[in-house]
C-alpha cells in the first residue's frame, strides 16, 4: 500500500497482510531483514515517522493507528475507535477514543508535535458519509484532540509545508 525510505531501509506497508517489512537498501538487491506486525485485519495504508525510530501507520479497516517501533519491530500503541471489534495484538499498549475519532483512515502525517490522520469517510459500500476529516492526535502523548472538516469527501493524502498541512480530495464537495 505505501512505501517509506528512512537512511538505509525501506519500509513496505503491506495491507491485508498486516505488516510492514523492513529492507536493508545496502543490499543488492535489498534484503528483507525483518516484519513489523500490526493487529490482524486492520489493513495498514500508510505510514509517516515522527523520528528515527517511531512511524505512526494508519489501519484502514482497523479504524485506528499504531506507533510502531522501527528499530525494535514493535507495535508499541494502538489508537483505536470505542467499539472498533478484533484484536488489538500484537500492539502493547492500546488508546480508545470514544466517538467516531477514525472512518477509514488513509494518510497520516507528522509535524510540530500533531500526527494528522485523513479519514475517507465511507459508508459499508464505500460510498461517502458525508465530507471527509483529518483526526489530529498530539505525538507526545497519543491522545487524539480533535477533528478537522475536510472541503470535500474521499480524504486521502497530505503533505506539511511551512506548517500548513495540504490535503487532498478524491471526490467531489457535498
Amino acid at each position: 500500500a505505501d512505501i517509506e525510505i528512512r537512511g538505509n531501509r525501506a519500509y513496505v506497508v503491506n495491507g491485508f497482510s498486516d505488516n510492514i517489512q523492513v529492507f536493508d537498501l545496502n543490499q543488492d538487491p535489498p534484503d528483507l531483514i525483518g516484519t513489523i506486525a500490526v493487529p490482524q485485519s486492520s489493513n495498514p495504508i500508510d505510514m509517516a515517522f515522527s523520528d528515527d525510530s517511531h512511524a505512526y501507520v494508519a489501519n484502514n479497516i482497523g479504524q485506528s493507528v499504531a506507533l510502531v517501533n522501527v528499530n525494535t519491530r514493535v507495535c508499541e500503541t494502538l489508537i483505536v475507535r470505542a467499539g472498533q471489534g478484533g484484536t488489538t495484538a500484537p500492539c502493547q499498549n492500546v488508546i480508545t477514543v470514544a466517538g467516531i475519532p477514525f472512518e477509514e483512515p488513509v494518510g497520516v502525517a507528522v509535524t510540530n508535535g500533531r500526527v494528522y490522520v485523513t479519514n475517507n469517510n465511507l459508508d459499508e459500500n464505500f460510498n461517502p458519509m458525508g465530507n471527509g476529516f483529518i483526526s489530529v492526535i498530539n505525538a507526545t502523548n497519543n491522545q487524539f484532540i480533535t477533528i478537522i472538516p475536510a472541503t470535500g469527501v474521499n480524504t486521502t493524502s497530505m503533505v506539511a509545508s511551512d506548517g500548513i498541512l495540504y490535503a487532498m480530495n478524491n471526490g467531489a464537495v457535498l
